[in-house]
């Protein structure tokens, strides 16, 4: 076992309905099993708290490694609440140890993404906020020498206060936002502008 597994560890037993997680010394059941990484579930522990399960495929290996180490920096720099990213809360395991999902930060945003909350109707206060937002979190991201990497509309949420979320930290590459500087700070960068300007700023 790894530092990193044994810092973000979520055991896991097979049950005969779903899941049965022990998470945090409370058990609680999950019934999202077996979909692809795109399709996400959200868990009730008995404490009362939200989860957000994301699902990976085998061939997600190498994006899973990518948004582990991702998620042990932020959790590294102690970035304030003014970095609205999710936490790693857990990895969630078979029995064999093997990792199929990852257990982050329950966002209540109804699935709202950038890309839907810009409207023609949209008014220009909440425009500038979520401007200004995306400067700030990518300002934050590089502070503690992170890089977003795949910087697109869709991956940033809107919850239900108006406030932007990063998400996604898996690396790739979508053509039309980030040109062959993806992967570095300079490709966030010219990923940032082209989404403050899609903000209508």
């Amino acid at each position: 076992m790894t530092n990193l597994d044994s810092a973000f560890l979520l055991v896991m037993k097979s049950a005969r309905r779903g899941c049965i997680f022990v998470y945090q010394n409370s058990i609680y059941q999950n019934h999202v099993l077996g979909a692809s990484s795109q399709t996400p579930g959200k868990d009730f522990p008995k404490d009362g708290s939200v989860a957000f399960i994301k699902l990976m495929r085998l061939e997600d290996s190498q994006s899973l490694r990518d948004e582990l180490e991702v998620y042990k920096m932020l959790a590294e720099a102690q970035l304030g609440n003014t970095m609205r990213a999710p936490r790693l809360l857990g990895l969630v395991r078979d029995e064999s140890g093997w990792v199929f999902g990852l257990l982050l930060t329950y966002i209540h945003c109804k699935s709202v993404t950038l890309s839907h909350a810009v409207k023609p109707g949209t008014s220009s206060s909440l425009r500038q906020k979520w401007a200004a937002q995306l400067r700030s979190i990518i300002y934050q991201l590089h502070k503690a020498g992170l890089v977003w990497e795949d910087a697109k509309p869709e991956d940033f949420l809107i919850d239900m206060n108006q406030d932007a979320w990063i998400v996604d930290f898996g690396g790739g590459y979508t053509e039309g936002w980030v040109p062959k500087l993806a992967g570095t700070m300079e490709g966030d960068q010219h990923a940032l502008e082209k989404m403050v300007g899609f903000t209508g700023i």
